[in-house]
Parts: structure tokens; sequence; C-alpha cells
């Protein structure tokens, strides 16, 4: 999921941000140490419910660019293998 790189980002979202930066700033070693896996984990189950898919199954990445990197970098290419895609594919992951 990417909401690319421009365009308004939903004010609720922007609100939501601003408390978790906020909770940082007052307790780091809280929310790094005790509160952070126990909720990328439930951020893992809420997008796998949202997609139909394992949990086990979602990776977080920093940005489109990267997890399409990560995808091609682990297959294994061959002399005479081809990647075909749609004219939808995204630009970062060209050759």
């Amino acid at each position: 999921m990417n909401s690319g790189s421009f365009g308004a980002c939903p004010t609720r979202i922007l609100e939501r941000q601003q408390e978790h930066r906020a909770e940082l700033e007052r307790k780091p070693v809280e929310l790094l140490y005790r509160r952070f896996a126990p909720r990328i984990d439930e951020a893992w189950g809420a997008l796998g419910r949202f997609f139909g898919a394992d949990p086990d199954d979602i990776a977080f990445v920093p940005n489109a660019t990267a997890g399409v990197n990560t995808v091609l970098r682990s297959l294994v290419f061959s002399p005479g293998d081809e990647i075909v895609v749609t004219d939808h594919e995204y630009n970062a992951g060209t050759f």
C-alpha cells in the first residue's frame, strides 16, 4: 500500500502521526522496547484481515522502491529468463 510521492495525507492520519511522535518523545524506551512489537503484530494482523493474507507473509518496507527491490533481489534469474509486466509497472523497478 503506497499513497505515492505526492498528494495530501488525510487529516486523521496526520493527527495520528503526531500522537505517535508525541508518545515517542515522552517515553521513548517504553514505546520502543515495550509497545512497538505488539503494535507491529497488531498492524500485521489488521493488514492480513484486510487483504485476506497470512500476517506472517506480510512485510513492511520504507517505500515502494524498497519493496520492489526486495522482491526482485529475492528471485534467482538465469540467462534467457524474462520479466513480463503490464503497462502498470512501477517505474522504479525497471532495469
